[in-house]
């Protein structure tokens, strides 16, 4: 039987390699095939590997809250300090153990984020930095961290730097979240007493609110009219 069927591939193999054209359109089938099964097991590679790239993240994503928590409520330094020195471990954990995941980028940024509230401004924009270089603005987070390194620009005494990516991002055609971006460089202004320029960075809020369909409003708009309405 195994002979036969040896026999008879061998047969069809000749008939192939008489017709050029057969021959070309057996590789490109057989490439195909072989491309196809590739990619499926490569998706599958991946969605397995971020799967689990997730549950690491999520515990670290509670240890980052909690860290948050303590630094909000004032709790006493060396609590704070644990709850920020455990998070990042936990985050740490995330970059080593999943490395080239999503999730592995998130923990960076979110690193940089802690880094910053213990005004380790330098540390926190390096981390920022390489977390935006490997999102790519394909990243549904890039501008709103991009909006974040503006903000740390500012804390770190670097407002110039600071104020001109708000700028720029506000104005960014592609930047879904320019609306953040306007509201805190118009804050800024606001916050300098630069009255002027900050109404100039929040004209986009000016059109008037959707009262049908209140989800469409931006919601920095609320805020924006409550200040305005201080200078009216």
């Amino acid at each position: 039987m195994i002979t036969r069927v040896q026999d008879f591939f061998s047969q069809q193999w000749l008939e192939l390699k008489k017709d050029k054209y057969s021959m070309a359109l057996f590789f490109i089938v057989l490439v195909g095939g072989l491309g196809v099964g590739v990619w499926k097991g490569k998706a599958w590679y991946v969605t397995r590997k971020e799967s689990s790239a997730q549950v690491t993240f999520a515990d670290a994503y509670e240890g980052y809250q909690g860290a948050l928590k303590a630094l909000l409520k004032k709790d006493d330094a060396g609590k704070v300090e644990a709850a920020i020195k455990d998070a990042l471990l936990d985050l740490e954990s995330v970059e080593e153990l999943h490395e080239g995941s999503v999730y592995s980028m998130y923990a960076q940024a979110l690193k940089a984020d802690l880094c910053a509230q213990e005004k380790k401004y330098d540390q926190a924009l390096v981390l920022l930095e390489k977390a935006l270089t490997k999102m790519g603005t394909s990243s549904p987070v890039y501008y709103l961290y991009k909006t974040k390194q503006a903000l740390i620009l500012c804390d770190a005494g670097q407002a110039d730097k600071g104020v001109a990516l708000l700028e720029v991002l506000a104005q960014d055609a592609q930047n879904k979240q320019a609306d953040t971006a306007a509201f805190y460089l118009g804050s800024y202004y606001w916050s300098e007493k630069q009255y002027d320029k900050a109404k100039a960075a929040w004209k986009m809020f000016e059109a008037p609110l959707h009262q049908k369909e209140p989800q469409k409003n931006s919601p920095w708009a609320y805020i924006v009219a409550t200040k305005l309405v201080q200078c009216a």
